[in-house]
């Protein structure tokens, strides 16, 4: 007998795939990326307006991850959630690799995604300081910033319209997700937990 039935036209539940099809930083349009599927075939239609602040947030999904993307035997490999390698995939349609990343940031400290704290973060070197990223629900990573970043610069968070474009885009069927960096002292007593998270430098 069955009583229910949960069909899946994405191919999440039927492939186990994702893909990032459009990134929005506060003060710029939408932006489309091409391409679908587990390899990194595609590019960040930003029209060159995104620069820094988008580099910034492919780094953010790239240090803020689990999965691993790279190239064996001719082809694309991959492992781990379904997730993290759609942002490994998004990051490297940005010119950003995450091996490239920890050569240059060495990873410190992790908090793995867990469904109760619905959101992730990363600790890595970054000079004389710990560059702390995060990745997770939109409200989650939005109650941890006092600024965001635009094409032009850092700027106040401007919360009513950050949720405004996050229900727009869940209105129009993408699961939404944030990312946010920002930067600690790099000693060994640093706390890096939930409380380390809000109003980062």
């Amino acid at each position: 007998a069955c009583t229910f039935i949960a069909s899946d036209k994405t191919g999440t539940l039927t492939r186990n795939e994702l893909t990032v099809q459009c990134l929005w930083l506060p003060g710029a349009p939408v932006w489309t990326v091409g391409g679908a599927g587990r390899e990194p075939v595609g590019a960040i239609e930003d029209d060159g307006a995104g620069g820094a602040a988008l580099h910034d947030l492919c780094r953010a999904a790239a240090l803020a991850n689990e999965a691993f993307l790279g190239r064996r035997d001719g082809g694309w490999v991959q492992q781990g959630d379904a997730v993290d390698i759609a942002l490994l995939v998004l990051a490297h349609k940005g010119g950003v690799t995450r091996p490239e990343l920890l050569a240059e940031h060495a990873e410190l400290r992790t908090l793995p995604f867990e469904a109760e704290r619905r959101f992730a973060a990363s600790l890595n070197r970054c000079g004389g300081q710990a560059l702390v990223s995060v990745k997770g629900a939109f409200e989650r990573v939005l109650d941890m910033c006092a600024r965001m970043r635009t094409p032009s610069g850092d700027a106040p968070l401007d919360r009513a319209a950050v949720e405004a474009q996050a229900r727009a885009l869940a209105a129009d069927g993408y699961r939404v997700l944030a990312f946010a960096q920002g930067l600690l002292p790099a000693s060994a007593e640093v706390q890096f937990d939930e409380a380390a998270l809000h109003d980062l430098e």
